[in-house]
């Protein structure tokens, strides 16, 4: 909870940061929030288009988004 907190608060400054975006993610889905989990990791995604899947961070996030 209060890591998702620290990096939306991150988000607001700077929305569209990806380190801070996955990790928004992820904290989302440890968190057991998928809704949220699935509004940042559609955000990666969409933030990595066309971007190699080489980084684990984007495979996890196309891997999410599409079993969810």
């Amino acid at each position: 909870g209060a890591a998702l907190a620290a990096f939306e608060t991150m988000l607001k400054k700077e929305p569209n940061r990806l380190g801070a975006t996955v990790g928004a993610a992820k904290a989302a889905e440890q968190a057991g929030d998928a809704a949220k989990a699935r509004v940042y990791y559609a955000k990666v995604v969409a933030l990595t288009k066309g971007a190699d899947p080489i980084r684990p961070e984007i495979a996890a996030a196309r891997a999410f988004m599409s079993e969810h």
